[in-house]
């Protein structure tokens, strides 16, 4: 999540310069998302770190917007419901101006998609113990009635302890 290079459709420069969304101060970026960035956050009514994904709704017209955010908000609140130990929680979520929001639990890790690319590999056991961690995510996921759509190594985050998280479902 290091280096980000994000630039919208439109050739306008990252928005890396906001100082906070709703209630979340934003001290960094983190990474880069499908439409939008990542950012390191911090809920100060709660005094926990988060990380706050963004949308970029700037190219839709009023009609598509509201069916975006209409779709986003359900979305969301199904996947709040799910609370699951490889699953990134997610906490909240908004709008502010040309950006649609989501925050989510903090994963101090990697994703998995960067640990491939940067050539680590991992040994039967650990790769078996993942794979059944994602397994039992999803399990738990389409028990709730909700199907993730989207899984591939850029939305698994591997946290500091090696265990799996299935984050973005759909969203």
């Amino acid at each position: 999540h290091a280096d980000c290079h994000f630039r919208a459709r439109d050739g306008a420069p990252p928005m890396t310069d906001i100082a906070s969304l709703g209630r979340y101060a934003v001290k960094g970026v983190l990474g880069k998302g499908a439409m939008g960035l990542v950012y390191d956050g911090h809920d100060p009514n709660l005094d926990r770190r988060v990380a706050i994904k963004t949308i970029l709704t700037r190219k839709l017209d009023p009609e598509a917007a509201k069916m975006v955010a209409l779709r986003f908000e359900r979305e969301v609140r199904a996947v709040a419901r799910l609370n699951h130990r490889n699953i990134v929680q997610v906490y909240d979520f908004g709008t502010e101006g040309e950006l649609a929001y989501i925050v989510m639990e903090h994963i101090q890790g990697r994703e998995l998609q960067d640990m491939l690319e940067a050539g680590e590999r991992f040994d039967l056991g650990t790769i078996l113990r993942m794979t059944i961690e994602l397994l039992d995510a999803l399990d738990f996921a389409h028990e709730a009635g909700i199907i993730h759509r989207d899984v591939k190594p850029a939305n698994v985050m591997i946290d500091a302890g090696g265990r799996a998280k299935l984050t973005d479902f759909g969203v």
